[in-house]
Protein backbone atom coordinates (compact mmCIF):
# COMPACT_ATOMS: atom_id res chain seq x y z
CA UNK A 1 0.00 0.00 0.00
CA UNK A 2 2.84 2.41 0.88
CA UNK A 3 4.64 1.75 -2.43
CA UNK A 4 1.42 2.28 -4.39
CA UNK A 5 0.82 5.63 -2.65
CA UNK A 6 4.40 6.68 -3.28
CA UNK A 7 4.17 5.71 -6.96
CA UNK A 8 0.83 7.50 -7.38
CA UNK A 9 2.17 10.64 -5.67
CA UNK A 10 5.33 10.55 -7.83
CA UNK A 11 3.21 10.19 -11.00
CA UNK A 12 0.98 13.10 -9.98
CA UNK A 13 3.98 15.36 -9.30
CA UNK A 14 5.51 14.40 -12.66
CA UNK A 15 2.21 15.18 -14.39
CA UNK A 16 2.01 18.52 -12.61
CA UNK A 17 5.53 19.41 -13.74
CA UNK A 18 4.79 18.42 -17.31
CA UNK A 19 1.47 20.26 -17.41
CA UNK A 20 2.99 23.44 -15.96
CA UNK A 21 5.72 23.28 -18.61
CA UNK A 22 3.07 23.08 -21.34
CA UNK A 23 1.10 25.93 -19.80
CA UNK A 24 4.08 28.26 -20.17
CA UNK A 25 3.97 27.75 -23.94
CA UNK A 26 0.46 29.18 -24.21
CA UNK A 27 -0.35 32.80 -25.01
CA UNK A 28 0.38 35.37 -22.30
CA UNK A 29 -2.30 35.97 -19.69
CA UNK A 30 -3.56 39.48 -18.90
CA UNK A 31 -1.31 39.36 -15.85
CA UNK A 32 1.75 39.13 -18.10
CA UNK A 33 0.68 42.45 -19.64
CA UNK A 34 0.65 44.34 -16.31
CA UNK A 35 3.05 47.27 -16.44
CA UNK A 36 2.20 49.80 -13.72
CA UNK A 37 1.03 49.71 -10.11
CA UNK A 38 -0.66 52.80 -8.68
CA UNK A 39 -0.73 52.99 -4.88
CA UNK A 40 -3.68 55.24 -4.01
CA UNK A 41 -3.28 55.61 -0.26
CA UNK A 42 -0.54 55.69 2.33
CA UNK A 43 0.37 52.25 3.61
CA UNK A 44 2.04 51.90 6.98
CA UNK A 45 4.57 49.11 7.48
CA UNK A 46 4.51 48.20 11.19
CA UNK A 47 7.64 48.52 13.31
CA UNK A 48 9.88 45.46 13.05
CA UNK A 49 8.19 44.26 9.83
CA UNK A 50 8.97 44.49 6.12
CA UNK A 51 5.49 44.25 4.61
CA UNK A 52 1.84 45.18 4.91
CA UNK A 53 -0.97 42.84 3.84
CA UNK A 54 -4.10 43.66 1.84
CA UNK A 55 -7.10 41.37 1.28
CA UNK A 56 -10.59 42.24 0.08
CA UNK A 57 -9.81 45.96 0.21
CA UNK A 58 -8.73 46.01 3.86
CA UNK A 59 -5.43 45.66 5.72
CA UNK A 60 -5.63 42.52 7.88
CA UNK A 61 -2.89 41.34 10.17
CA UNK A 62 -1.02 38.28 8.94
CA UNK A 63 -2.95 36.02 11.34
CA UNK A 64 -6.30 37.33 10.03
CA UNK A 65 -5.62 36.51 6.36
CA UNK A 66 -7.87 33.94 4.68
CA UNK A 67 -5.10 31.97 2.97
CA UNK A 68 -7.56 30.20 0.65
CA UNK A 69 -8.49 33.54 -0.99
CA UNK A 70 -6.11 35.82 -2.85
CA UNK A 71 -4.18 38.21 -0.63
CA UNK A 72 -1.39 40.66 -1.45
CA UNK A 73 1.45 42.35 0.36
CA UNK A 74 3.66 45.34 -0.31
CA UNK A 75 7.22 44.30 0.55
CA UNK A 76 10.03 46.68 1.42
CA UNK A 77 13.68 46.19 0.46
CA UNK A 78 14.63 45.49 4.06
CA UNK A 79 13.17 44.82 7.48
CA UNK A 80 13.30 47.85 9.73
CA UNK A 81 14.30 47.41 13.34
CA UNK A 82 11.78 46.81 16.07
CA UNK A 83 11.24 50.03 17.98
CA UNK A 84 11.88 52.23 14.95
CA UNK A 85 8.87 54.27 13.86
CA UNK A 86 6.62 52.65 11.23
CA UNK A 87 7.64 53.13 7.60
CA UNK A 88 5.12 54.81 5.31
CA UNK A 89 4.68 53.97 1.65
CA UNK A 90 3.21 57.06 0.00
CA UNK A 91 0.75 57.21 -2.88
CA UNK A 92 2.49 56.95 -6.23
CA UNK A 93 3.19 55.08 -9.45
CA UNK A 94 5.54 52.13 -9.63
CA UNK A 95 6.83 50.47 -12.78
CA UNK A 96 6.81 46.69 -12.77
CA UNK A 97 10.30 45.74 -13.88
CA UNK A 98 9.92 41.98 -13.41
CA UNK A 99 7.04 39.54 -12.98
CA UNK A 100 7.79 36.17 -11.43
CA UNK A 101 5.45 33.28 -10.65
CA UNK A 102 6.49 30.73 -8.03
CA UNK A 103 4.82 27.92 -6.17
CA UNK A 104 5.55 25.99 -3.01
CA UNK A 105 4.32 22.45 -2.44
CA UNK A 106 3.60 20.98 0.97
CA UNK A 107 2.59 17.32 1.07
CA UNK A 108 0.58 15.44 3.66
CA UNK A 109 -1.07 18.26 5.60
CA UNK A 110 -3.77 17.05 7.92
CA UNK A 111 -7.17 18.56 8.59
CA UNK A 112 -8.44 17.74 12.08
CA UNK A 113 -5.96 14.85 12.28
CA UNK A 114 -8.07 12.78 9.88
CA UNK A 115 -8.09 14.03 6.29
CA UNK A 116 -4.81 14.24 4.42
CA UNK A 117 -4.33 16.72 1.56
CA UNK A 118 -1.55 18.39 -0.38
CA UNK A 119 -1.27 22.16 -0.14
CA UNK A 120 0.23 24.47 -2.74
CA UNK A 121 0.96 28.17 -2.39
CA UNK A 122 0.90 30.07 -5.69
CA UNK A 123 2.59 33.49 -5.69
CA UNK A 124 3.00 36.27 -8.21
CA UNK A 125 5.84 38.67 -7.39
CA UNK A 126 5.68 42.01 -9.20
CA UNK A 127 9.08 43.65 -8.69
CA UNK A 128 8.50 47.40 -8.41
CA UNK A 129 10.63 50.42 -9.23
CA UNK A 130 10.07 54.04 -8.30
CA UNK A 131 12.77 56.71 -8.14
CA UNK A 132 10.66 58.54 -5.54
CA UNK A 133 10.37 55.46 -3.28
CA UNK A 134 13.33 53.14 -3.90
CA UNK A 135 12.76 51.22 -0.64
CA UNK A 136 9.58 49.61 -1.98
CA UNK A 137 10.55 46.23 -3.44
CA UNK A 138 7.50 44.22 -4.55
CA UNK A 139 3.79 43.71 -4.71
CA UNK A 140 3.27 40.01 -4.02
CA UNK A 141 -0.10 38.32 -4.45
CA UNK A 142 -0.72 34.73 -3.40
CA UNK A 143 -3.25 32.12 -2.45
CA UNK A 144 -3.18 28.60 -1.10
CA UNK A 145 -4.71 25.73 -3.05
CA UNK A 146 -5.40 22.20 -1.88
CA UNK A 147 -5.11 19.56 -4.54
CA UNK A 148 -3.50 18.99 -7.88
CA UNK A 149 -3.12 21.66 -10.54
CA UNK A 150 -1.99 25.21 -11.00
CA UNK A 151 -4.10 27.92 -9.45
CA UNK A 152 -2.21 31.22 -9.58
CA UNK A 153 -4.21 34.33 -8.61
CA UNK A 154 -5.89 35.89 -11.65
CA UNK A 155 -5.79 39.60 -12.45
CA UNK A 156 -9.45 39.86 -11.37
CA UNK A 157 -8.76 38.12 -8.04
CA UNK A 158 -5.77 40.40 -7.43
CA UNK A 159 -7.83 43.51 -8.15
CA UNK A 160 -10.52 42.29 -5.74
CA UNK A 161 -7.92 41.66 -3.04
CA UNK A 162 -6.38 45.13 -3.47
CA UNK A 163 -9.69 47.01 -3.51
CA UNK A 164 -9.15 50.76 -3.81
CA UNK A 165 -5.75 50.69 -2.07
CA UNK A 166 -3.80 49.77 -5.19
CA UNK A 167 -4.72 49.79 -8.88
CA UNK A 168 -3.00 47.60 -11.42
CA UNK A 169 -2.82 49.00 -14.94
CA UNK A 170 -2.38 47.07 -18.17
CA UNK A 171 -1.31 48.57 -21.51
Amino acid sequence: MGIANFTLRKSLVAGLILSSGCASLSSPSPLDQVSVVQINTQLEIPSGKARVYIQNGVQPTKKDIDKWSTFCSVLMQKLHSKGDPPVTVSSGRFDIIKLRKTSEFYADYYLNQTQMFDENIYKIDMRLKSNAQPDVRSLICAKHFAGIGSNYPTLGEIRTALGDFIKIETP
